[in-house]
């Protein structure tokens, strides 16, 4: 990915995970997550996590938007999102005509991001198909 006009604040430690959608996978303090989030801290630990969209729903020109704030190993608030947005540097993953239709394709999303196919490898699949061969014959 191209580097940004506007500076984030860094996630966490980058893996040699991918998820199926192609992104990179980084490990983060659940604290990066809860702070996202505006939820109190907890008293306890703070265990690593690991993350690689963090989807945000929002609105925007009367449609709802789903996009990643996570890019280049930066979390973007949603103010630092739409100005992005606007000067075409990142994409949303989906547009709908309701926030309840965002909001479920977003957790859709989420829950398939990481998961394996049985017997294949990480990011081998649905999301992948129409990119050409994936494993040599």
């Amino acid at each position: 990915m191209n580097k940004l006009s506007i500076k984030g604040k860094t996630v966490g430690r980058k893996t040699n995970k991918r998820t199926r959608a192609g992104r990179p996978v980084y490990t983060a303090t659940s604290d990066i997550v809860t702070r996202r989030e505006n939820l109190p801290l907890k008293d306890e630990a703070v265990s690593p996590v690991d993350v690689s969209e963090i989807s945000r729903t929002m609105k925007i020109d009367g449609k709802w938007i789903n996009i990643p704030s996570i890019h280049n190993g930066e979390l973007f608030n949603q103010q630092q999102l739409k100005q992005l947005l606007k000067n075409k540097e990142i994409k949303p993953t989906s547009i709908h005509k309701s926030k309840e239709a965002a909001i479920t394709a977003a957790k859709n999303r989420s829950s398939n991001l990481m998961k394996r196919k049985k017997g294949g490898r990480m990011g081998v699949g649905k999301a992948l198909k129409g990119y050409g061969c994936v494993r040599k014959k």
